[in-house]
């Protein structure tokens, strides 16, 4: 690792056009990948949590912006130099390898979470996020950390902020979650999962993993 910063929330990592001299490592707090839209807003691409890597192909310009939703400490690490000595690769290609996976299929489930009514895209994101979130160490209980706003929400699910902020009101009368405080309490957590079809198979892990999340 070259180096080790820290950013305050709402800044950015990298913006749309940098080209990367390294992989960005999360080493704590929330950051997101975004693209700007011709409006001035952003359209969230994916969540970074504590353990998660930006990695990008090196020298080539960025289409999207690497930004932090909290305060965030990250590590810049060189890409890998594929030289002749190549004795150390093979445990860290392998870890690069289970980590693109990873990010892929969560990014095919944001995908096909189009499909779905409002109600079960929002029940999946929290779902997943809660997930991920205790996986890191930043929950406890049926509590996790959760610092985006409704426009944050908006912008990973497709929808309007008024469509999320009826659909969050929906979910706190059937009594399923609650928000405040930067902050995400899932009540019922198998109704939210049920309501949501989630099945954590699709973030890879095994299954011990899966199961403190079940």
């Amino acid at each position: 690792m070259t180096s080790r910063k820290s950013i305050a929330a709402r800044q950015d990592l990298a913006r749309e056009g940098e080209k990367p001299t390294g992989m960005y490592l999360i080493l704590e707090g929330w950051a997101m990948r975004c693209r700007q839209r011709a409006d001035g807003s952003r359209q969230i691409l994916a969540i970074l949590l504590p353990g998660d890597l930006a990695i990008d192909p090196p020298h080539r310009p960025l289409n999207h912006a690497i930004c932090s939703l909290t305060q965030v400490r990250y590590g810049l690490i060189p890409h890998p130099h594929f030289g002749e000595d190549t004795s150390e690769l093979p445990e860290f290609m392998a870890a690069l390898w289970r980590r693109q996976l990873e990010t892929a299929s969560i990014q095919l489930e944001w995908i096909a979470n189009n499909g779905r009514s409002a109600y079960e895209r929002i029940a999946h994101f929290l779902c997943e996020t809660y997930a991920r979130a205790r996986c890191c160490g930043l929950a406890s209980g049926n509590e996790c950390e959760f610092p985006l706003t409704q426009q944050d929400l908006a912008s990973v699910t497709g929808l309007t902020s008024v469509h999320v902020n009826r659909t969050l009101q929906h979910m706190r009368k059937d009594g399923l979650i609650e928000l405040h405080g930067k902050r995400l309490v899932l009540l019922k957590p198998d109704g939210l999962g049920q309501a949501a079809t989630f099945d954590a198979a699709y973030l890879r892990w095994p299954p011990a993993a899966r199961a403190l999340v079940a």
